[in-house]
């Protein structure tokens, strides 16, 4: 009898070591999973960071920006008219960092990234919008954690900062690492018989997208003033876009997630750490999305972990909310996004938080 609790540990020691000899490179790279979206993109960032770099040391002062679509009207800016002259070198602004539909978990660990080459910027600008919050968007931690293989060092960083589901997840993917590259058997075989290895057919689609140039925004889409829409597109771009938001999109079936909070809070430590300079905020949307928003989170998260992660002694770290301290600039393309023509006021305030900020130099 006693032998049998001996089965479970052997049969562990198995499944163990089938999984070390899967994370032979050779054959881990011939049996994994194709890489997506999002992994492209942390493959092919370096490439920014060094021209960064380069940038810095040339002398300018760099600016990283982190964030969703609402963050993106950025790149719509090749040079962004300011009313003051916030720095003392010329200023490089980092827009193609910026991923339509992000995390905070891909924010974080894009911003890890640059530390691996030794790259920090003067600062750091990264979003904060409550629907990274929502457990059930497509866009969050539970989507991006699968769609995602980080190596064990980007698990184990993450790992103290979730809990339930996602902090299993990621353990058993550290213990586990073919279960983290979804290995598949046959698939090794065949390519391995074959002499293959898996290709990366959307690397080069990404990459493309990635580095693109600054483009200006077209005119004709600029939106409209807050009560300037026609009833046909206050229609179509501010209820309709609103319904789709909350019933199949960013906000659908909403429900706060613990594990978007440990993504924030790794990103704050992580800046703290390493003395980066950020400004984290918050950007306003159309007063009709604000107020169904609110109705389904509260409307109150930004201050409440600001309040609990960010001191108000930081040395590296300031905030600014545009839905607490709205724009002068009241022109909207739609119900989540406001117009580009706003990026100047936006930017404006944003350098001007910056200065306050005890460890910033430029």
């Amino acid at each position: 009898m006693k032998k049998i609790y001996y089965y479970p540990l052997f049969i562990f020691l198995i499944v163990f070591l089938a999984d070390k000899i899967a994370c032979i490179p050779v054959l881990l790279e011939s049996g994994r999973r194709h890489y997506k979206a999002g992994q492209n993109i942390l493959l092919g960032i370096n490439p920014v960071w060094n021209a960064d770099k380069a940038k810095q040391s040339a002398g300018s002062t760099t600016v990283s920006m982190f964030g969703s679509s609402r963050s993106y009207l950025f790149h719509e800016w090749k040079e962004i008219p300011l009313k003051e002259n916030y720095f003392s070198k010329p200023i490089a602004i980092e827009t193609r960092s910026v991923v339509k539909a992000s995390d905070f978990l891909l924010n974080y660990l894009l911003i890890r990234s640059m530390g691996k080459l030794g790259y920090k910027p003067n600062l750091v600008v990264l979003e904060f919008s409550e629907e990274m919050l929502n457990e059930k968007s497509p866009f969050t931690f539970k989507s991006k954690s699968e769609e995602l293989i980080l190596n064990s060092d980007e698990l184990v960083s993450i790992l103290p900062y979730l809990e339930g589901e996602g902090r299993r997840n990621v353990l058993f993917k550290i213990l586990f690492p073919s279960y983290n590259y979804h290995f598949q058997p046959l698939l090794a075989a065949s390519n391995i018989s074959k002499g293959k290895k898996v290709e990366e057919e959307t690397l080069f689609v990404e990459m493309i997208a990635l580095m693109n140039e600054k483009q200006p925004f077209d005119p004709k889409n600029v939106g409209f003033p807050l009560n300037s829409f026609s009833p046909q597109d206050y229609q179509a771009r501010i209820i309709d876009y609103t319904n789709q938001l909350v019933k199949n999109d960013i906000l659908r079936n909403y429900s706060y997630s613990p594990n978007e909070e440990g993504a924030f809070h790794a990103t704050i430590d992580y800046l703290e750490k390493n003395n980066i300079p950020t400004v984290i905020w918050e950007p306003t949307v159309h007063p009709y999305f604000l107020a169904e928003r609110k109705k389904i989170t509260g409307g109150n998260h930004f201050q409440e972990l600001k309040g609990k992660y960010i001191s108000e002694t930081s040395e590296n770290i300031r905030t600014l909310s545009f839905v607490q301290n709205p724009l002068e600039c009241d022109v909207y393309v739609d119900a989540s996004h406001v117009s580009p023509v706003c990026i100047p006021e936006m930017a404006d305030r944003i350098f001007a938080i910056a200065k306050t900020i005890p460890n910033f130099k430029n």
